[in-house]
């Protein structure tokens, strides 16, 4: 059977016409096996009727599946930007955020664990990613297909309605320049992640900074005083020996 087809072909490349009609002939039957394929799976998903969704069991188990999902799936409504910091002013000691590269997409981790939404975001994006470099790997591989099959509308006087690689080659050049527009986006954002970063840690130092002035103050002011109590206990010892001592005085004096 192999060889019959690469005669066939071999007599095609000589232009034999009868070569050249039997192999449209197989081509075009191709086609058509291929259409009737078509038709009759849409015949078929057109008599098929769905699942219906509006089910009491559906129904209940959508609810408990809703009412399993945690909150933390959801963004707070009052959530600030993350690039909105450094914040002036902050309750407590402050944290210095850290930043990560997950394969590519930055973020800021400011505590651990990582909540399940931003885990649910880098997880989306890491996949939208992945599939577009799947498909740019696929259109390469089409690429060398779109070429031979050129070669062989060229061979067979065939190519009145454009190039195959042309075709192929536009999509790939398309899927290169997206990968690489988001990578770009995901460095500039990496960049301005890390100047959040060295304000925060400016912003620790300073207040870690006032914080021990603070304390030092508080220790110096503790300690005067400390001091002054001490010297008023001093002052009035020295006035009740004073108080005692002419006491003693005076009873001597009252003798006879």
């Amino acid at each position: 059977m192999l060889r019959k087809a690469l005669d066939l072909l071999h007599s095609c490349t000589q232009a034999n016409p009868e070569s050249i009609d039997r192999l449209e002939s197989i081509v075009q039957r191709a086609f058509d096996l291929k259409s009737n394929i078509h038709r009759n799976r849409e015949i078929q998903a057109a008599q098929h009727r769905p699942e219906n969704r509006n089910t009491h069991a559906l129904r209940k188990r959508a609810e408990g599946r809703a009412r399993r999902r945690p909150e933390a799936l959801r963004p707070h409504p009052d959530t600030e930007p993350i690039l909105s910091r450094p914040r002036a002013h902050i309750n407590g000691p402050r944290r210095v955020p850290v930043l990560v590269d997950a394969r590519g997409i930055p973020f800021l981790r400011i505590k651990k664990p990582e909540p399940p939404s931003l885990s649910r975001v880098l997880r989306s994006k890491l996949g939208a990613r992945w599939k577009k470099i799947l498909r740019r790997d696929k259109l390469e591989d089409d690429v060398y297909l779109a070429q031979q099959e050129d070669k062989w509308d060229a061979i067979v006087d065939q190519n009145n309605d454009g190039r195959w690689e042309t075709t192929v080659a536009e999509c790939l050049d398309y899927t290169i320049k997206t990968i690489q527009h988001g990578d770009q986006k995901n460095k500039e954002l990496a960049q301005k992640m890390w100047e959040v970063v060295l304000k925060e840690r400016e912003l620790a130092e300073k207040e870690k900074e006032e914080f021990r002035i603070q304390q030092l103050a508080q220790a110096e002011s503790v300690s005067g005083v400390a001091a002054v109590r001490g010297s008023m206990h001093e002052v009035k010892g020295i006035a009740d020996e004073g108080s005692k001592e002419d006491i003693a005085a005076e009873k001597h004096d009252k003798r006879p």
